[in-house]
């Protein structure tokens, strides 16, 4: 009798390991699950089409349309957004966006950024227009993301080009 209940013990306690083994791997499974959903990945700036506001004889004033594209599973939070552009390798001016930002979770959200330039660089992108029917540019983009995991300084750089018909709205 006493080999039974022996057997019985010994089938009880395996069977409570097993119980335990299960329950730990599902803990490390959700808990990879969570830090994965945590991971931060860089959102993407595409500088959508530029908006002339105003011309004059030292130059002028644009407004520089564009999407950000926020991949995280979690919304992104900015203060300023510093912005320089460059078209056709020159450089044609710097604009910022003062306050809070917000990129909602895995979604794209416009900005948009005004910008003051004088005619010094305007040259350049003249001539691609008239030429290619486009402008090369290069978006260089600085800011700070609040995230569950802390701040993060970030800084991305975009090039890509603006056809005419983007350009002015």
């Amino acid at each position: 009798m006493e080999g039974r209940f022996a057997r019985t013990d010994h089938f009880v306690i395996r069977i409570s390991m097993i119980r335990w083994v299960a329950a730990v791997v599902a803990l490390l499974t959700m808990g990879c699950a969570t830090v994965q959903s945590l991971r931060f990945e860089q959102p993407d700036f595409d500088l959508t089409s530029v908006r002339v506001d105003g011309l004059g004889l030292t130059g002028g004033s644009l407004t520089l349309l564009i999407d950000v594209d926020n991949p995280n599973a979690y919304d992104l939070r900015t203060g300023q957004i510093d912005v320089a552009i460059d078209f056709e390798g020159t450089r044609f001016g710097e604009a910022f966006l003062d306050g809070s930002t917000r990129f909602g979770s895995q979604a794209v959200t416009p900005i948009e950024l005004p910008l003051s330039f004088g005619w010094a660089g305007v040259g350049a992108g003249a001539r691609a227009l008239l030429e290619r029917g486009a402008i090369s540019y290069t978006l260089s983009t600085r800011f700070t993301v609040d995230t569950p995991l802390g701040d993060r300084p970030l800084e991305v750089t975009t090039r890509g080009n603006v056809p005419v018909r983007r350009l002015i709205r």
